[in-house]
């Protein structure tokens, strides 16, 4: 009886040398043309963008020469009878977290299946983790951001109407804090929203980081989120706790 397992790939990174090691461990599995084989197919596919994509029907000598670009999709699929047939499939996506990043076996040889799926996750799980921490927590991210860049927008938007005789100055209490609270949040939750998807962004699901380096999207994204932060995260809470320390207790 045929069994078919499949192993999901979600919040993986993948150097080149961690996509030859995964896609030498699955060529393995690809023999010669023999006379007592049925059918015998290998395709690998390597799109770098919407007009670029290699394909090869057979091994090459060397995965890593092919990782010197920056690859956004790739399929290997090794389609063999020995009689009994086996067939593994590996899917994976730049960026989008997706069901068709997986790694498909299936077999006549239910202990093949085993076997190759143990291998194969093994090599899978030598792969670095993308931290889901803004995923996991964007509610609670959100709330922050939005009272946090909220109260230092409402700091501007309070000067400019100063400065224009709009205001008056008038003792902090617990209730002026509140309102100050509620303008915050109604100015905030914009921004802040973009900044959360900004930053979840930085974090994909799957990141094959190939080619040049200014090419990886996500991890220079990362690199700049520490500037955004300490501007528009850090410093406004400083002031935010200062006012709400005033307000309570002066």
């Amino acid at each position: 009886m045929a069994l078919t397992r499949t192993i999901p790939i979600h919040n993986r990174i993948f150097k080149p040398d961690d996509l030859a090691a995964i896609l030498g461990l699955i060529s393995s599995y690809y023999h010669k043309d023999r006379e007592d084989y049925a059918r015998n197919d290998f395709s690998l596919q390597l799109t770098e963008n919407e007009t670029t994509t290699l394909t090869l029907d057979a091994p090459p000598s060397n995965f890593a020469s092919l990782l010197t670009t920056s690859i956004q999709d790739l399929s290997l699929t090794v389609d063999v009878r020995v009689p009994e047939r086996y067939r593994i499939d590996f899917t994976l996506g730049q960026g989008r977290a997706s069901s068709r990043n997986s790694v498909r076996i299936s077999g006549i040889d239910q202990d093949w299946v085993n076997l190759a799926h143990h291998n194969i996750s093994k090599q899978l799980d030598q792969t670095n983790e993308q931290s889901t921490v803004a995923y996991r927590y964007r509610f609670l991210f959100g709330s922050v951001l939005t009272l946090v860049m909220g109260w230092a927008l409402k700091n501007v938007f309070l000067a400019i109407l100063s400065a224009m005789g709009q205001t008056k100055k008038v003792p902090w209490s617990a209730e002026l804090f509140g309102q100050h609270l509620f303008l915050s949040v109604f100015l905030g939750i914009l921004p802040a929203m973009g900044l959360l998807t900004y930053t979840i962004s930085a974090f994909p699901s799957i990141e094959i980081l190939t080619g040049p380096e200014r090419a990886w999207t996500a991890a220079i994204r990362r690199k700049k989120l520490a500037a955004i932060a300490a501007l528009t995260v850090m410093a406004p809470s400083a002031n935010l706790l200062y006012d709400g320390y005033r307000a309570l207790f002066s």
